[in-house]
């Protein structure tokens, strides 16, 4: 009978070089397509973070691309705890319910504890979907099976 937890992950912890790798990757590659979407009028150059632009028009892309990956690595974190113990489809399902998570979590920090409250939050929320979607993904691909244990016959 196959199950939706992989075997042999009972006692596994988070594997932080995958989480690290993931969020490093995934994170480049939204900060391409900042918006989620390579249709979008944000480019690569935009100061976004995660979709969400940060500072004014024409403001430096170098300044938001530290705070964005370090948010990526943080989110791949969470995301990497959440999917540890799934399997590969079932991972990446979660990984989008886990962006959404994180993009309601960030929604009410900017609603609620940033005086300039954003707009085009369907953007946002695509982009943490989209995010969770292949950091999760990333990270089971990334990430160490769980060593196979022999057990000799008596």
């Amino acid at each position: 009978m196959e199950t939706d937890v992989e075997e042999g992950t009972e006692h596994r912890v988070i594997d932080f070089k995958a989480a690290l790798g993931a969020g490093l990757a995934v994170g480049l590659l939204i900060a391409f397509f900042p918006s989620g979407s390579p249709w979008s009028g944000i480019t690569f150059f935009s100061p976004t973070v995660m979709g969400r632009t940060m500072g004014e028009p024409g403001s430096s892309f170098w300044a938001a691309m530290l705070p964005h990956l370090a948010l990526a690595i943080g989110y791949a974190i969470i995301i990497g705890l959440a999917v540890q113990r799934l399997r590969q489809v079932k991972a990446v399902l979660a990984g989008a319910v886990v962006g959404c998570v994180l993009f309601l979590i960030n929604w009410a920090v900017f609603k609620f504890l940033v005086a300039d409250t954003a707009g085009r939050e369907s953007v946002v929320l695509f982009t943490h979907l989209a995010f969770g979607l292949m950091c999760a993904g990333a990270y089971k691909g990334l990430s160490k099976p769980a060593v196979a244990r022999v057990t000799a016959e008596s």
